[in-house]
């Protein structure tokens, strides 16, 4: 969450009203449970990590559709752990 959630809020009813707006940007309630709140958390990393890939990058494997060097070397990296 970012520091201007909180700093710029005038009340309390402001800031749970912008945390309300950030949970239900994410579908979530005002009460998730700890199974929502982690696959949330799990898609938005997934989706920090593969915003910074450049499909410039692509490669053709074969008859597979092209992929990216980036998200081979993630799926690779996944797999070791």
């Amino acid at each position: 969450m970012p520091p201007t959630t909180y700093t710029k809020c005038a009340s309390e009813e402001e800031f749970v009203t912008r945390l309300e707006g950030l949970l239900a940007k994410e579908g979530l309630g005002a009460n998730p449970s700890r199974e929502q709140i982690v696959k949330v958390k799990r898609r938005l990393e997934q989706a920090r990590e593969l915003d910074g890939i450049d499909v410039r990058c692509a490669l053709s494997l074969g008859s597979s559709p092209p992929v990216t060097e980036a998200l081979l070397l993630l799926t690779r990296r996944r797999h070791r752990h």
